[in-house]
């Protein structure tokens, strides 16, 4: 119990430090459409082209009141992977600042595997595709036809 109490206790703090950190400086509200990241890819070049690709798909990108930012983050879920396809868990969310805080007003999370073809050349969006499993009861049918067995696993962690 004491453990808990503690652990809540800092991630409050971390909250309200995070806040006062966003609140000292607007830019860093305005940064957020350039596409945070929250994975593992030791590659920046790479992550950047992925988000970047999916923030020019409707799948993941859209907007549903004017005036509204899009971002997307992403995690390499087979990091050792280092040639394509790659297999990502993909946060993309719509959202507006109001008042110096965010509000989310859309969004979409889950699997995503990136496809392109393996040249050595900068990254090109018109080059990538993706697929991603559809919602309700073929979900657990798609992830198991779209994403490798390894992979598969990280995904149903995500779900529990």
């Amino acid at each position: 119990m004491k453990k808990i109490l503690t652990l809540i206790l800092f991630l409050g703090i971390s909250f309200l430090v995070f806040q006062i950190i966003l609140k000292g400086n607007p830019e860093l509200n305005e940064q957020k459409n350039t596409n945070e990241v929250l994975s593992n890819f030791g590659n920046n070049q790479l992550e950047k082209a992925v988000t970047d690709y999916l923030l020019t798909q409707k799948h993941f990108s859209w907007k549903t009141k004017e005036g509204s930012l899009n971002s997307c983050e992403i995690e390499n879920l087979s990091p050792e992977n280092e040639l394509f396809p790659l297999y990502v868990w993909a946060n993309c969310k719509e959202y507006i600042i109001e008042n110096g805080t965010e509000k989310i007003l859309s969004g979409s999370l889950g699997p995503v595997k990136i496809i392109y073809p393996n040249e050595l050349s900068f990254y090109d969006l018109t080059k990538f595709s993706y697929s991603a499993p559809r919602d309700g009861f073929l979900y657990s049918q798609d992830i198991k036809q779209i994403f490798p067995e390894k992979v598969q696993q990280k995904i149903f962690e995500k779900h529990n």
